[in-house]
């Protein structure tokens, strides 16, 4: 302004946030847990992975099935395959490590997972990739290791790809909800858990993920009945 000029005043309105509320409930020995709930979200328990949930036989079976019916194994990687698909997931390839053919290189990635060996069982599920870039069971495996090493989003992209194959959809589905949850993506778990449905034979495990779902989106009114009917027959159910 010049010097003989009133000073012009500018202004801009603004709204400030609310605050997010913290409610504090006491625990045994004087400690308190903090539960913050924003003004439109909340983030319910949302489990961690387990390979145990992807290594169960009814999950391992249509992989093991699909790989010998279209990948020609040889004598020794149909053996491992069928002996992991008895459950024996510790014993199956004998201690073979090459590289070798699809199956043996599958079957080499499942028992190296179940003992934990998270990324050497990577390197074989690639060389399975590498071999065939159709198969869908070694991405399913592929993104257990991801999730194992705490990659949920690269495990959730490793999942998608696997359902393309329609093999061993019931397995499938739960493990890429979990995961979509763990990455805070509601409004996509949501639309799987529609499209899995049918795939669920206990249904409460299905109305547990939808209601974790919705809560997640904020969408309590649609959360609130279905924590209703799981916890109706799941009652000791403290989260």
């Amino acid at each position: 302004r010049s010097p003989n000029e009133k000073a012009i005043t500018m202004t801009r309105p603004f709204e400030v946030a609310p605050r997010r509320r913290t409610d504090a409930a006491p625990r045994e020995g004087g400690r308190s847990a903090a539960r913050v709930v924003g003004a439109v979200r909340m983030r319910p328990p949302i489990p961690p992975f387990r390979k145990e949930d992807v290594l169960a036989p009814h999950v391992v079976a249509p992989f093991v099935d699909h790989v010998i019916a279209n990948y020609s194994p040889s004598p020794a990687a149909r053996a491992a395959l069928e002996a992991i698909k008895a459950g024996d997931l510790k014993n199956a390839t004998k201690g073979e490590r090459e590289v070798t053919e699809v199956g043996m290189s599958f079957a080499q990635g499942l028992t190296l997972l179940a003992a934990g060996r998270n990324a050497e069982a990577d390197t074989y599920f690639r060389a399975a990739l590498r071999g065939s870039s159709d198969f869908i069971g070694a991405a399913f495996y592929l993104g257990a290791t991801l999730a194992a090493a705490g990659k949920d989003r690269d495990a959730v992209g490793a999942w998608q790809t696997a359902l393309i194959g329609e093999v061993g959809a019931a397995g499938v589905y739960p493990v890429l909800i979990d995961g979509l949850l763990r990455i805070g993506d509601a409004e996509q778990a949501v639309e799987f858990l529609k499209e899995a449905e049918p795939t669920f034979t206990d249904r409460t495990q299905y109305v547990r993920r939808l209601a974790q779902a919705y809560a997640l989106a904020g969408r309590f009114e649609d959360a609130r009945p279905l924590a209703d009917e799981y916890l109706a027959a799941h009652p000791d159910d403290t989260d």
